[in-house]
């Protein structure tokens, strides 16, 4: 009987200087194969793009968003063509926040160059939003966390769940005040811990509804097609039905939470779940929502 398998791609935050040697994947005769996507990003940011990956001076650019997104995007994209796509077949594929764009290219809904330029901009976008904060509540239910969250907003202090990640474990994002109370109230309520993530983007909240309109525009000029492989998205942990749905989705996961739990708890029956790309935020992640993962580092032996 054939086994169900899940590959699960990373967003921002697994990034690292050295994220395609460390996988081994960064010699020229792997290179070579897209060199003409990576002159053309190249170009556009006017950097290259495997220095941006690979040079330790870079390093801060690489964190900078707008680079951020690209950056994972290629890695996962390699990772994938190269560890992984003759190797294994696959049930489904999901993706964490910006994950959510590697999973489209690697599923042939949209071309690696036409995923690193949206990226891009939506990376710029998001820039050009009111800044905010991000923390990350450890050891509190997610209900606790909406209820706090909802009551400060009201109060005119914007701020909700934004990376339901785990049972115990969940990311709220906002304005920089909403995040400091509800940061206070919910220690007050029995958090164990609140981690204040080094952003300044408010990533999944409603101050993101600002770039919607100009994203929207972005995604109408990009020609996409629906995924070869069904993927489940953030917004609704389901595979949507249409081209129409699959782009809405993608406009409201600006705004709206990673609905992570959700989108586990439909693998849960699932005979491997793989991650595919930088890093092992998701292996971990997996295993606090009681999945059996295989971290894609494993795999290259």
């Amino acid at each position: 009987m054939s086994q169900t398998k899940a590959l699960l791609f990373p967003g921002q935050g697994s990034q690292f200087t050295g994220m395609l040697s460390q996988l081994g994947l960064s010699n020229s005769s792997i290179l070579n194969k897209y060199q003409t996507v990576i002159d053309s990003f190249s170009n556009l940011i006017g950097m290259d793009l495997i220095s941006l990956i690979e040079d330790a001076n870079l390093e801060d650019k690489l964190n900078q968003t707008q680079y951020t997104q690209p950056a994972i995007l290629f890695t996962s994209y390699v990772v994938y063509r190269e560890l992984i796509y003759s190797k294994y077949d696959f049930s489904y594929f999901a993706g964490h926040s910006l994950g959510e764009y590697s999973a489209l290219v690697c599923a042939n809904s949209i071309e690696i160059l036409d995923g690193l330029n949206l990226v891009y901009q939506r990376g710029q976008l998001m820039t050009t939003a009111d800044k905010g904060a991000m923390s990350a509540i450890i050891g509190i239910n997610t209900e606790t966390i909406d209820e706090v969250c909802e009551s400060i907003t009201a109060s005119g202090f914007p701020v909700q769940s934004a990376n339901k990640n785990s049972p115990l474990q969940t990311v709220i994002s906002g304005s920089l005040e909403g995040i400091e109370k509800a940061e206070l109230r919910l220690k007050e309520l029995g958090a164990k811990r609140a981690i204040r993530l080094n952003v300044s983007v408010a990533s999944h909240s409603q101050i993101m509804k600002s770039i919607t309109s100009k994203f929207s525009e972005a995604l109408d000029n990009l020609e996409i097609s629906m995924p070869e492989i069904p993927i489940l998205q953030n917004v609704s942990a389901s595979v949507p039905k249409d081209l129409e749905e699959l782009k809405t989705n993608l406009i409201n996961q600006l705004y709206s939470p990673v609905n992570w739990v959700d989108t586990m708890n439909k693998l849960s029956t699932f005979d491997q779940v793989i991650e595919c790309g930088p890093g092992k935020v998701l292996t971990g992640l997996g295993k606090q929502n009681n999945l059996s993962v295989c971290d894609i580092l494993s795999l290259e032996g």
